[in-house]
């Protein structure tokens, strides 16, 4: 038998399990870059761990990958059913969690949809569930070929009365919720299909057993009529949204059915006492395209919305990881609140994609401008660094395009799209800040040596000119790489060649965008053109020829710093073997004439203290610059210190009061305080307790173990066996629950035990905590993990 045939559901279980946290780890440590680097030391040690992590994750996700999902793309009939039936649950798994990656994803269900053995009903539905939600949220999403694939699982069980499995029914009605989704993401929705498939939704799930909807809403005395309705109108808020994020002319002719639900959700939510802010620009727009409100008076009715709650808004932007609403938790009083747990659902959305952003668009008020600006930067400066569910890059793209057609000035621009970049692309906005520097560095040598290199350049006038001009050029070269933002940025596995593709549109997509920017399009030739040979007849876009270009000498000299700093990058996210300069410039040497422009290698070569200074930046001083703009960019805008640093330590009887608050936190809206304070002293009085807590310079708690030492009499051992283990929810998937555990194992060590065991509650979450942190599964439900040698 080969590796397929042997690949059984504890396999497939603990693949994705190790691969979800390792995404959750290269996401982790990112943000950690951004927001935790707080000194030089602790940048240079931030950029260290970050790079060796980034290398050994991409090498252990390279092994996981060809065993487990290249193997299977390559022969999946070898695959027995069970294992593929297993594969697509876990496929839905990582979609319903949020996570992004066409390759664990898309790519394994097509495999296994050719196979034999997946034929029949069940997994023909499962299929094509899958497909179509992991294409919603995928960076190539289709929504036509999302819809054909959800629409043909809802066909495979025309009749719910004849549906014997509670589980279809759930995964039907979740076909027609991301069904829905996918219209409001579409450029044009259709509102008719909407309204269609809302009624026919609602239909269905009038007809589930209430066994069913517990399930649904995660309880057994839940009030059935009551979440139908409030199902139903979340449903229809989706509509509602949709009119709110999609750009209509006056004669646009909406269903009636849909003004109605918009009507009704403003009234409701009015009611309430808390309205999203998409709702309420969505009910002025509509008064006003229909004619009840004047233009102005619809822009005052915007800024007077603003003016009310922007304080309050900005102070603390909410992002949630979520696509759909989260039926898991207790329904809130408002509708609004619900709104809030999904992406593009959410108030802080709502504020930034939809009122502010229209509101700059209508206003003429430019002190107003400069608000709307400023909480729009505001919002990037808190924007989580990872993109999961729905892919929010055609949103910022739209977003950064709005701001930047009005932008005053050209540093203005480059101002608000450092922003986005340092918190959306850090890795790419340090590249950038690189590019500049090598690329003003080598032009002052050049324009010295051979000043007729760029005599004819436009804007190069002076010398002053002429640097201003090569740093814009260099800061937007890369502007297209906001169209791929997961490709460039977050992935840690070798690329497929349908994304190498993708990525290689950067260029052209980065073109098209810049051209529609007046203040920047002058830029148009560099951006487009800064993948091109010097030969122009190799690299991309193959439809662009750059030797035509008046703007010839830029793009070779962008090309060439381009280059230099990705190929010497020790630092970022360089997954490949990063060279020394002196290696570099022997390549790219034997490329002069082909790839690169002969007379700036000449140049460089016969340039002593040119070639001294490019060895330097792209060498040891490579941190020097990262910190400086660390320091000149980021820093201004984090608060985090040395005393926010997370530690473990050994559980004092003085940190009572302080874990009561943390479990009160935790649990409070799960159970009573009673029983939280009965649950710890059950814990914590016994004579062989060994407890631990995760906490802050400022001993602000974020995570607790709480064990106790045992023997076994039968192997004649002392081992230590976990009583709880509790991290803060914001915190978790982020490597502290880990960190908490290795803390108590080398403790255990010095005092002579070797051996820690875990009651662990099967096929949840904190199974697969445990698995992944080295535990292995006993005969009964006990797992534990031997340490010693």
């Amino acid at each position: 038998m080969n590796e397929v045939e042997l690949i059984n559901k504890a396999d497939v279980e603990n693949f994705f399990n190790n691969y979800k946290t390792n995404l959750n780890r290269i996401v982790y440590l990112e943000q950690k870059l951004l927001k935790e680097s707080y000194n030089f030391d602790k940048l240079q040690s931030t950029i260290r761990e970050n790079s060796n992590l980034t290398r050994s994750l991409f090498t252990e996700n390279r092994d996981l990958l060809n065993r487990y999902v290249k193997n299977i793309i390559d022969e999946p009939e070898k695959l027995s059913p069970m294992a593929g039936k297993n594969y697509l649950l876990h496929v839905l798994f990582f979609l319903f969690e949020n996570y992004n990656d066409d390759f664990v994803s898309i790519e394994i269900v097509k495999a296994i949809s050719n196979c034999s053995y997946s034929k029949n009903d069940k997994m023909q539905f499962d299929i094509n569930m899958d497909l179509g939600i992991a294409d919603l949220y995928s960076t190539q999403h289709s929504p036509d070929f999302t819809s054909n694939r959800l629409e043909k699982a809802i066909s495979i069980f025309p009749c719910i009365e004849e549906i014997d499995d509670d589980i279809i029914r759930i995964h039907l009605s979740f076909c027609y919720l991301f069904k829905i989704l996918n219209e409001v993401l579409r450029e044009k929705p259709n509102f008719d299909v909407m309204v269609r498939d809302i009624k026919h939704h609602k239909e269905m799930i009038k007809k589930f057993s209430k066994n069913v909807y517990a399930q649904m809403w995660a309880g057994e005395n839940v009030d059935y009529n009551f979440h139908v309705e409030l199902l139903d109108r979340y449903y229809k808020a989706n509509t509602v949204i949709a009119f709110a994020i999609t750009d209509f002319g006056s004669d646009y002719k909406l269903n009636s059915e849909v003004q109605q639900w918009i009507k009704e959700e403003y009234a409701r939510e009015c009611d309430e006492g808390k309205i999203n802010s998409s709702v309420y620009y969505a009910f002025y727009k509509l008064q006003y395209l229909l004619g009840e409100i004047t233009k102005d008076q619809f822009v005052e009715r915007l800024e007077d919305r603003y003016k009310v709650i922007r304080e309050v808004v900005t102070k603390n932007y909410s992002f949630s990881k979520s696509s759909i609403c989260d039926d898991n938790e207790p329904v809130p009083a408002q509708f609004a609140k619900i709104l809030d747990t999904t992406k593009i659902m959410s108030e802080t959305f709502g504020f930034v994609f939809v009122l502010v952003q229209n509101l700059y668009q209508l206003t003429q008020d430019y002190t107003l401008f400069d608000y709307l600006k400023s909480d729009t930067e505001q919002f990037y400066l808190q924007i989580p660094y990872d993109d999961s569910g729905i892919n929010m890059d055609p949103f910022i793209i739209k977003n950064v395009k709005i701001f930047l057609k009005k932008a005053r000035s050209t540093t203005e621009c480059v101002n608000f799209l450092q922003t986005v970049f340092l918190h959306r692309q850090i890795s790419t906005a340090i590249h950038l800040s690189m590019v500049g520097k090598l690329a003003t560095l080598c032009y002052e040598h050049f324009s010295a040596t051979r000043p007729d290199l760029f005599a004819h350049v436009p804007g190069f006038e002076t010398k002053e000119s002429a640097i201003q001009f090569i740093k814009e050029a260099a800061f937007f070269h890369d502007i297209g790489k906001l169209f791929c933002t997961n490709l460039i940025n977050l992935h840690s596995r070798d690329i497929t060649a349908n994304e190498r593709s993708l990525i290689y549109l950067h260029s052209q997509k980065g073109a098209d965008l810049i051209s529609e920017i007046p203040l920047i399009s002058k830029y148009r030739d560099i951006v487009l053109g800064h993948h091109k040979f010097y030969n122009g007849r190799e690299g991309y876009p193959a439809s662009f020829d750059n030797t035509k270009s008046v703007y010839r000498p830029v793009i070779d000299l962008i090309t060439l710093c381009d280059c230099m700093d990705a190929a010497t990058d020790k630092c970022g996210r360089n997954y490949a073997r990063a060279k020394d300069f002196d290696s570099f410039f022997v390549e790219i040497k034997n490329l002069a004439g082909s790839r690169y422009n002969p007379v700036y290698i000449d140049l460089i070569e016969n340039t002593p203290a040119l070639k001294g200074k490019l060895k330097d930046i792209t060498g040891f001083r490579r941190v020097d610059l990262y910190y400086e703009m660390y320091k000149q960019h980021i820093s201004p805008n984090i608060t985090f210190t040395a005393e926010d640093e997370k530690i473990v330590r050994e559980y004092t009887d003085d940190d009572l009061p302080k874990v009561q608050d943390f479990y009160r936190e935790v649990y409070g809206n799960k159970t009573s305080e009673r029983k939280i304070l009965i649950y710890l002293d059950n814990i914590l009085s016994s004579q062989n307790l060994r407890a631990y807590i995760l906490c802050d310079g400022f001993q602000r708690i974020f995570g607790v173990l709480f064990g106790r030492e045992t023997v076994d009499l039968n192997e004649d051992k002392i081992y230590f066996i976990i009583d709880d283990i509790v991290v803060d929810p914001e915190l978790r998937r982020k490597g502290y629950g880990t960190q908490l555990l290795n803390f108590v194992q080398r403790d255990l060590i010095e005092n002579g035990i070797t051996e820690i065991r875990s009651d662990v509650v099967k096929n949840f979450n904190e199974e697969s905590f445990f698995w992944l942190n080295g535990f292995k599964e006993t005969e009964t439900q006990l797992m534990k993990k031997y340490f010693g040698d």
